[in-house]
């Protein structure tokens, strides 16, 4: 499975809404070549900018959008259903680079 910001452009086979440190943020599944991908989608996450500043310097609400990816990502395995194998539940290791 891999988790990611954004609502993504691919087509979802499910979606999903769920409280991470008390906002809403939309859980987006697509399966591609056998492959979960799950877009985390929350309105402070896309940027015209790059996803870390701008040509004003860094974005000040960093440390929330961080967080609440990071959040959001360890609570899709035990939220999220995912096709006919269900929810992960806590059978999951993570790997994470960067956010």
């Amino acid at each position: 499975m891999i988790v990611v910001a954004g609502a993504g452009k691919w087509e979802k086979d499910s979606e999903k809404r769920h409280l991470v440190l008390g906002v809403e943020v939309g859980f987006f599944h697509h399966v591609n070549k056998g492959v979960d991908y799950v877009f985390v989608d929350h309105p402070s996450f896309p940027r015209p900018g790059g996803i870390y500043s701008d040509q004003f310097g860094v974005y000040g609400d960093n440390q929330f959008r961080f967080t609440l990816l990071t959040l959001a990502a360890l609570e899709v395995p035990l939220v999220l259903p995912l096709g006919e194998q269900g929810l992960f539940g806590q059978d999951v290791i993570f790997m994470a680079n960067d956010w």
